[in-house]
């Protein structure tokens, strides 16, 4: 409820984030997993271990970029890459590599509003030193799941009947930077009700 009076709509939407950046952990200096929320899966961090950052990237001349995944449980996971500058050694190109996770229920409460997740980022964080605030000792502190209230009204939503199976492969092309999306397949009945289904939800992506 507001201070007028008035009562609002909302939603807590719930889930879980990752880090990986430049530490020290035991005997390993380098890019690694910093900490992680409890309820992360290990199959999950498994995939993220290899996914942590692009292939033939270019740490000294990158600045930032996002990306998205289905991880194998099925949950979806957008990621925030940032350049943080210098390693422990002096040299330039250290990476914080930041993962927000959410099963598709939840996702469903943020819809097309994805400035919402960008929210989440930890985009505070600007250098390896800064990394080391998650740390206690000899331990680093383990991440809060995410609870975020969300304001029903004024959101773009997802149309009713909109399956993960129908946002996977549209937020993948979206986050790979394509312009268009080409979809495939045998039976053009399908084909057209997916197109429908796709169109709806955002409009001229197909």
């Amino acid at each position: 409820m507001d201070c007028g009076g008035g009562w609002h709509l909302s939603s807590i939407v719930k889930g879980s984030q990752v880090i990986y950046g430049w530490v020290e952990k035991g005997s390993k200096k380098g890019h690694q997993l910093v900490t992680k929320s409890p309820n992360v899966e290990d199959i999950d961090i498994n995939f993220l271990d290899t996914h942590s950052l692009p292939s033939s990237l270019d740490n000294t001349s990158f600045r930032e970029c996002r990306r998205f995944f289905m991880l194998p449980d099925g949950k979806f996971a957008f990621n925030y890459i940032k350049n943080i500058g210098k390693d422990t050694y002096g040299r330039e190109g250290a990476l914080l590599s930041h993962f927000i996770i959410f099963d598709f229920e939840n996702l469903k409460h943020i819809g097309k509003n994805f400035d919402l997740i960008d929210t989440l980022y930890l985009k505070g964080i600007n250098s390896v030193s800064d990394l080391l605030k998650f740390k206690i000792g000899n331990d680093f502190l383990a991440l809060p799941e995410i609870n975020m209230e969300v304001e029903e009204e004024g959101l773009k939503k997802f149309p009713e009947g909109t399956t993960k199976e129908m946002i996977f492969p549209l937020l993948l092309s979206m986050f790979s930077g394509k312009k268009k999306l080409v979809l495939r397949k045998n039976d053009i009945s399908d084909a057209t009700e997916t197109l429908t289904s796709l169109e709806n939800l955002f409009p001229g992506a197909i």
